[in-house]
């Protein structure tokens, strides 16, 4: 079975390119819900709030790395566990849809990797349209990731969604096609 990771910064279309593959009957496992599934395990519910835990890592690089240290274990066992679910189905190939899959060195598990790609003033947009989002959020997280053009040189291959959510679809199912021929 074919691994296929698929990442990009924050704002760049790749849930959207995930929801693609995913209407391709591509499973897709999305890191940012298994990661705040794991969070809501570890947290005292009552006073749990992902905006105020966001607001402090994105603000503060040694709680972030902590609480890192502590989600991406369990997200990767969670991953793993999609894997081994999918490989016993004999899927031809899944996708893994994580952000922050070469900083987490969650690229090592993938066999190629789908970077989605935007301009930054698309991104901005696009994030700052999201409830509870603001340009200085975005700013913030932005700096938590790897550079965009560092992204796009480590990958396999590259989804620009600078354009109609039909070109958008119209390019996955291009690359889909591509991967399957590849398998």
């Amino acid at each position: 079975m074919l691994i296929i990771g698929l990442t990009g910064g924050i704002g760049t279309g790749k849930s959207t390119a995930a929801k693609m593959f995913e209407e391709c009957n591509i499973p897709v496992f999305y890191a940012d819900k298994a990661a705040h599934e794991a969070l809501e395990e570890i947290s005292d519910r009552q006073s749990f709030s992902r905006e105020k835990i966001a607001d402090e890592i994105f603000a503060d690089d040694e709680a972030r790395k902590k609480l890192e240290a502590v989600l991406h274990p369990r997200v990767l066992e969670k991953m793993n566990l999609f894997i081994e679910e999918h490989k016993k189905q004999k899927k031809p190939f899944v996708v893994l849809e994580v952000p922050l899959l070469f900083e987490a060195g969650f690229d090592t598990y993938c066999d190629k990797v789908i970077c989605a790609a935007a301009s930054e003033s698309a991104q901005k947009q696009r994030v700052v349209s999201r409830a509870g989002m603001t340009p200085e959020r975005f700013e913030a997280i932005k700096r938590t990731q790897m550079p965009e053009a560092e992204k796009q040189q480590k990958s396999d291959f590259l989804i620009n969604t600078d354009c109609s959510t039909s070109e958008t679809k119209s390019r996955v199912l291009e690359l889909v096609k591509k991967l399957k021929m590849e398998n």
